[in-house]
């Protein structure tokens, strides 16, 4: 049941139905073909039911109403157009070509489309018909050039190159911008400035079209660094933004007429929303600063709380070598000269000069310990192997002292210095007068940040069971722990004595 015939320019008749296409061919004299389906396409069984067929042998057809396909009979080619509009336009006639323009009466005007240049156009009432619901019923005079096209009890005709002159674009004016129901100052300035808090508003526009304004469609895009696609927000005429983050923003929008013409160079609005203080780059800086200034403070006053102490360790060092060593040495001196005059007094006075001599090598040890030259590692070993080398070679003990190379910027506390070097000296004296050794080694050694002192003999070692506190061993654990490490201390009768002393460098 054919309801629309065509001829191409082979003289091949093609006729369309509600079963397709079919063809008839005019030099055999029979129906050689029906289509209905194409490649690419959906079943076109009942939906292609009107065409019509130009010079170049192009075939021309409405796809449901949404889509302008041309295929090519000669190439098997297929093209499609869109049909522009925002709503979609109720079409399903074809008409033409006339004057190089196909016609598809719509609901809301005709529509042409111009099949040289591939673009659309759209006549409505506005532009002079009678009416913009279109039917299928149209004339072309090709002699004038009118197109005739009926109503309902009345026709319009018009001059083709009167209605179908070149459209040009028409520019998009931002209008107004508004934050939270209340306008701004806006008198078409391209750069809006805000604060951090007018962060959410709306931008009003619109496009100056003379001709079809009501059917005007818009496209807008925000961004920041890289521009991105624009978005089609049909006609509505404002779009707002909400909770944006400070910084540089361009806004550009454009107007599309309803041929689908849009603005050749879209409008920009560059706004600029300022940062909260606190997240200014003065901000930063003030705090930077404060802070800077904070932890100078902090280091100064630290230095000079070092200064301080270490003053105060110089004064108590000089004082203590200069009044209390002087009298104690002043002591000693007349202990002597009395024994000389006074045989009665002689075991007194022995026992006077030998607690001065004490009292003066410790106070001589304490001084040495809050000097503040004496920080340094090297220095406590070589006070270390002096004394040991000083005690031993009076007993005939045989002795070696290995240590590690101590690092030049390897420094102890006063704390652990003093009671390092104290346990060395308690551990050196109980071995020269008890052990009966022949030969004490001692190794010092540095791993990561612990300190290990070894002190071996050979001597007739002890019990170590049975001994709790006695050979100054009370006093050897006592120093260990102040200075935060552990003492090990191996002994058996007749296989010496090992004391193994651990602690961490503070």
């Amino acid at each position: 049941y054919p309801v629309c015939i065509g001829e191409d320019r082979d003289s091949i008749i093609w006729m369309a139905g509600a079963e397709g296409i079919t063809r008839w061919n005019y030099h055999k004299e029979t129906f050689d073909t029906l289509i209905t389906k194409l490649p690419g396409l959906d079943n076109i069984t009942g939906s292609w039911s009107y065409f019509t067929i130009d010079s170049n042998n192009n075939f021309w057809v409405l796809e449901k109403g949404m889509m302008l396909i041309k295929w090519n009979l000669s190439t098997r080619q297929f093209t499609s157009f869109p049909l522009p509009g925002i709503p979609t336009l109720n079409a399903d006639f074809i008409k033409g070509p006339w004057g190089n323009f196909l016609w598809i009466p719509t609901d809301k005007g005709l529509l042409s489309f111009n099949t040289q240049k591939e673009e659309f156009a759209l006549i409505k009432k506005s532009d002079g018909l009678y009416d913009d619901h279109i039917s299928e019923n149209m004339y072309f005079d090709d002699s004038t050039n009118r197109l005739f096209t009926g109503f309902n009890n009345a026709f319009s005709w018009f001059y083709l190159q009167d209605v179908l002159k070149e459209r040009k674009p028409v520019p998009a004016y931002i209008t107004e911008v508004t934050k939270t129901g209340d306008s701004l100052s806006f008198a078409g300035d391209t750069l809006l400035s805000l604060s951090y808090k007018e962060n959410s508003f709306s931008i009003g526009f619109t496009g100056i079209n003379y001709d079809d304004g009501e059917n005007n469609t818009y496209a807008y895009r925000l961004f920041q660094k890289k521009p991105g696609p624009f978005i089609n927000i049909g006609q509505q005429k404002t779009v707002t933004f909400a909770n944006l983050t400070p910084g540089h923003y361009t806004f550009q929008v454009k107007t599309i007429l309803s041929d689908g013409t849009e603005s050749t160079v879209p409008t920009s609005l560059y706004i600029n929303i300022a940062f909260p203080f606190y997240q200014s780059w003065w901000f930063y800086l003030l705090c930077a600063i404060i802070i800077s200034a904070g932890l100078y403070s902090l280091y100064r006053y630290r230095i000079n709380q070092f200064l301080k102490v270490q003053t105060i360790r110089n004064s108590i060092a000089g004082d203590l070598h200069d009044d209390i060593g002087s009298s104690l040495s002043s002591i000693s001196i007349m202990s002597q000269l009395a024994k000389s005059k006074s045989p009665e007094a002689l075991s007194l006075l022995n026992s006077i000069g030998e607690n001065a001599a004490a009292i003066q090598e410790n106070m001589s040890d304490i001084v040495w310990a809050i000097n503040p030259k004496n920080d340094r590692f090297a220095n406590v070993l070589q006070r270390m192997n002096e004394f040991a080398e000083e005690i031993l070679e009076a007993k005939n003990i045989g002795y070696s002292f290995i240590s590690d190379e101590a690092p030049d910027n390897l420094k102890l506390s006063m704390g652990q210095r003093k009671n390092l070097y104290l346990f060395f000296k308690e551990a050196i004296n109980n071995a020269a007068k008890h052990s009966g050794a022949k030969i004490i080694a001692v190794n010092i050694r540095q791993q990561n940040t612990f300190i290990e002192l070894t002190i071996k003999d050979d001597g007739n070692g002890f019990d170590y069971s049975k001994i709790v506190n006695g050979n100054g061993m009370g006093t050897l654990k006592k120093r260990a722990a102040e200075m935060g490490g552990v003492v090990n201390i191996i002994s058996a009768i007749n296989e010496g004595v090992q004391i193994v002393l651990t602690f961490k460098i503070t």
